[in-house]
């Protein structure tokens, strides 16, 4: 076999030819605005950095980790969704900001929440996402019976609505997304038991990304082009139990 000789930058380039591709983000939205690099562009009302609720109760969802084809988006999306009670219908799912992140002390991807984390961190990331939506949840319901002069737990949410049974009154949750975003819980809502589930393990949602991809709208990693952009990607061996014997380093 004989030995490759490549300083840093002809390694990159030469196996970026191999590269596969890893959606980076995902919405009807415009690609280029929601891209990981760019700032979060406002959708709506901002409960957190991970979720938006708009007044026509689009729920956009920004997420850490991005799609690679098994559903993670899908199923982080599931988690805030199992507590936040909205319609699946009314959600959105793009990457969260790689920018944002840096310049807001790591708001994405504190403690075992890191970009492109793997299945190590399922436990982590779900009890994170279902906490951020129960937290939404009690904000919005707290801004319904502000509204409606009833206490809290007399509200409930279910698919995307708030609802006062004794008065038979109703609203969206985009109708009260402004109110809600503004408040702050004295205390976080404890999670549900799992016996009370009734979306994860319960039921199988397309993947989220899939219109895109049949669309051609979804942005991956190769399509992205950026001044002096090179890209990195490993390069297989010609042969079986090969190793790299040498590099040419810069």
């Amino acid at each position: 076999m004989t030995a490759a000789s490549l300083d840093r930058r002809e390694f990159l380039v030469s196996t970026g030819v191999v590269a596969g591709g890893m959606a980076l983000a995902l919405s009807a939205t415009d690609a280029a605005a929601m891209a990981p690099w760019q700032p979060d562009k406002p959708l709506g009302f901002e409960f957190t950095p991970w979720i938006e609720i708009a007044a026509d109760s689009t729920v956009t969802l920004r997420v850490p980790n991005p799609e690679s084809g098994n559903g993670t988006m899908t199923q982080m999306a599931m988690n805030i969704a199992e507590e936040l009670h909205c319609a699946w219908g009314d959600i959105k799912v793009e990457c969260a900001s790689v920018h944002r992140d840096y310049v807001e002390n790591h708001i994405y991807t504190k403690a075992s929440l890191p970009f492109f984390s793997g299945h190590g961190t399922d436990k982590e990331r779900m009890l994170h996402c279902m906490t951020l939506g129960a937290s939404a949840r009690e904000r919005l319901k707290t801004a319904a019976a502000a509204r409606w002069k009833v206490e809290r737990g007399e509200v409930t949410a279910r698919d995307s609505i708030l609802s006062h049974a004794a008065s038979g009154r109703a609203l969206r949750f985009g109708e009260v997304a402004a109110e809600a975003a503004k408040l702050a819980l004295l205390t976080e809502p404890m999670l549900k038991p799992q016996s009370e589930w009734t979306l994860i393990g319960k039921t199988s949602p397309s993947k989220l990304f899939i219109p895109d991809v049949a669309n051609g709208s979804a942005v991956f990693g190769i399509d992205v082009k950026l001044p002096g952009m090179v890209h990195a990607a490993l390069m297989q061996v010609p042969v079986m139990g090969g190793r790299l014997k040498s590099h040419k380093p810069e």
